[in-house]
């Protein structure tokens, strides 16, 4: 594993829940190392594990809230609409810019991850006293689902962040974000170098 991936993943688990509505990049120095992955070294063929070295150079953007420089990547003809997973980033990446419609666009209708979400989420909601009536409506509403469903999310987040975004909302809702981005970041790392996080980085 090149060395410059490690460093990203090890300076990602340094950063506090990221915001399902960011304002800033959350790191400038991480933002450069990101976009000095070694691309071509790592994947020199243009084959599948390329795609999802793309996908997860954008992962890595969206982790950092570097949503712009995330975009450009997913942007490049090789993963631009090329599989479920490059798509999910696309779809997450327009969620924290808050374009809400084209988010819904981008999702894949089903993916792998989709069951582990949905019980992680369920499993994390028990644990919450929500006070706010109508998000507690919408979390119901989203945990009575037979599995994850993305675009139910998109509006929960909507609707919150137009109501003023409380202090509850933010933190139930980067919460289930974080749970989301963390098993999309492993899948999508295992299917670029054959190794999930914690097989990268033992410490995560």
């Amino acid at each position: 594993m090149h060395k410059s991936v490690l460093d990203i993943i090890e300076l990602l688990q340094e950063r506090p829940v990221s915001s399902v509505r960011p304002d800033i990049i959350w790191s400038e120095r991480l933002d450069t190392k990101i976009a000095a992955m070694p691309l071509k070294k790592l994947f020199p063929e243009d084959n599948e594990e390329k795609v999802y070295g793309l996908a997860l150079q954008a992962a890595f953007f969206i982790l950092n809230d570097s949503l712009s420089k995330a975009h450009d990547v997913l942007q490049d003809p090789l993963v631009y609409d090329k599989n479920e997973t490059g798509d999910y980033w696309h779809a997450l990446m327009h969620r924290k810019e808050g374009d809400y419609n084209n988010s819904k666009n981008w999702f894949p209708p089903v993916h792998p991850i989709h069951e582990q979400l949905n019980s992680k989420m369920r499993e994390y909601l028990e644990t919450q006293s929500v006070q706010d009536d109508g998000l507690q409506a919408s979390l119901q509403k989203l945990s009575e689902q037979p599995t994850w469903d993305p675009s139910l999310f998109v509006d929960v987040v909507e609707e919150e962040v137009k109501k003023g975004f409380s202090d509850e909302a933010r933190t139930i809702l980067n919460n289930i974000q974080w749970i989301e981005l963390e098993l999309l970041l492993d899948f999508t790392c295992k299917h670029a170098f054959g190794k999930g996080i914690a097989e990268l980085v033992p410490s995560v």
